[in-house]
C-alpha cells in the first residue's frame, strides 16, 4: 500500500476533524480528544516537513480544538497565529483565505460576548471577503447572530433583507435557505414588524432529528406567538414536544443556556401560567441563565438565535399582559 505524504496525511487528520466540526458542533467528548491528538500529530508532523498548506490546515484545527473544547479566546489566538504567518507568506495567500480566518475570529468574539471587538471584525472581514460569495454569507450569518445577541433586532431584519434579496441567494444551497427562512422569523418578530409568515404555527415531529437545530428554534417562536395570542392549549402541545425532543436530541452537557431556558418554561407549565407563582420558583434559575454563556452549538447551530434570558422576560412580559 502506497504511504502517504505528510502533506497528506496533515490535510487527512484535518479534514477527520472538520467533518465532525461542520456536522454538529454538540461534539462529543471522544471527538475532542480525538482534535487534541490530531493537533499534536500534525505538529510533529510539520517539524519534519513545512509547507504553507500544511501549517494552514494546523491553524485551522487548532481554531476548531479550541472552540469546540470551549476556549474561544485561544482559538482567536490560533486565527492571530494563522493571519501572522499568512503576512509573512502574502505571495502565497489569496485574500478569501485572509477573510477566512477574520470570520473564525469574529465567531469567537460572539461566543465569548465581545461584541466590540465582534464589530470590529465586521471590517477585517469585509476587506478581504466578496460580496455574494459562500464567505459573505457565512459572514452575515454572524452578523445578524451579533445583532440579535445585543437586541438590535431592526439591523437584523435589514441583514435579512440584504441577504434574501441577493441576485446570488437563490443560488443558495436548500439548507442554507431553511436557516434563513426561520431568522427572517425571528427578526420579524423580535423587531415588532408584522410579517404574514407568523400568523401559522410551524409544525414539527419530536421524533425528527436535526442536528442544526431548526426545530428548537422553530419550537421557541412558535411558543412565544402562541403566549402572545394566548392559546394556552397549543402552547402546551409545543411544550410537549420539546420536552420529547429535547430528552432525545440535546444534552445539558452541551447546551446550558438551554437547558435553563426549558426548565423555566416547564415551571411557566406547571405553575399554569400565573406569574405570581412563577416568581417564587425562578429566581435562582433566572440568576444563573443570566450568567451563562451559549455553548458554539447553542448559537451556531439556531438553538438560541434570541438571547435566552431576553425570551424568559418577553414570556414573563407576556404573561402580566395575559393577568
Amino acid at each position: 500500500m502506497r504511504q502517504l505524504d505528510n502533506g497528506s496525511k496533515i490535510k487527512t487528520l484535518e479534514n477527520e476533524i472538520r467533518i465532525n466540526f461542520v456536522k454538529s458542533l454538540f461534539i462529543d467528548d471522544q471527538v475532542k480528544i480525538k482534535a487534541g491528538h490530531s493537533l499534536r500529530k500534525i505538529q510533529k508532523l510539520l517539524e519534519k516537513d513545512t509547507t504553507y498548506m500544511g501549517w494552514i490546515y494546523y491553524f485551522r484545527l487548532k481554531y476548531m480544538y479550541h472552540q469546540i473544547i470551549g476556549q474561544p479566546m485561544q482559538s482567536i489566538d490560533a486565527c492571530n497565529e494563522a493571519m501572522s504567518y499568512m503576512d509573512k507568506m502574502s505571495h502565497m495567500t489569496p485574500k478569501s483565505r485572509l477573510g477566512e480566518f477574520s470570520l473564525y475570529k469574529f465567531e469567537n468574539y460572539i461566543l465569548l460576548r465581545d461584541y466590540e471587538k465582534g464589530i470590529a471584525a465586521i471590517v477585517s472581514c469585509e476587506k478581504y471577503i466578496i460580496e455574494g460569495s459562500s464567505l459573505w454569507f457565512k459572514m452575515k450569518e454572524n452578523q445578524y447572530f451579533l445583532m440579535m445577541q445585543t437586541l438590535k433586532f431592526d439591523q437584523a431584519l435589514a441583514i435579512v433583507i440584504t441577504v434574501t434579496s441577493h441576485e446570488k441567494y437563490n443560488f443558495q444551497i436548500q439548507h442554507l435557505k431553511d436557516r434563513w427562512a426561520i431568522f427572517e422569523r425571528y427578526a420579524f418578530y423580535a423587531s415588532g414588524t408584522p410579517n404574514p409568515k407568523m400568523s401559522r404555527v410551524q409544525k414539527v415531529s419530536p421524533y425528527t432529528k436535526d442536528k442544526k437545530g431548526f426545530n428548537v428554534a422553530i419550537i421557541i417562536i412558535n411558543i412565544l406567538k402562541l403566549l402572545e395570542e394566548k392559546k394556552m392549549d397549543l402552547l402546551i402541545e409545543q411544550v410537549e414536544t420539546l420536552s420529547s425532543y429535547r430528552f432525545h436530541y440535546l444534552s445539558g452537557n452541551y447546551s446550558r443556556q438551554s437547558f435553563l431556558l426549558f426548565k423555566l418554561i416547564h415551571i411557566m407549565i406547571n405553575c399554569e401560567f400565573d406569574l405570581e407563582k412563577i416568581r417564587k420558583k425562578t429566581p435562582g434559575i433566572e440568576k444563573q441563565l443570566l450568567e451563562s454563556i451559549p455553548a458554539t452549538g447553542e448559537l451556531f447551530e439556531c438553538i438560541q438565535i434570541l438571547p435566552p434570558h431576553w425570551v424568559w422576560e418577553r414570556m414573563k412580559k407576556l404573561l402580566a399582559a395575559r393577568q
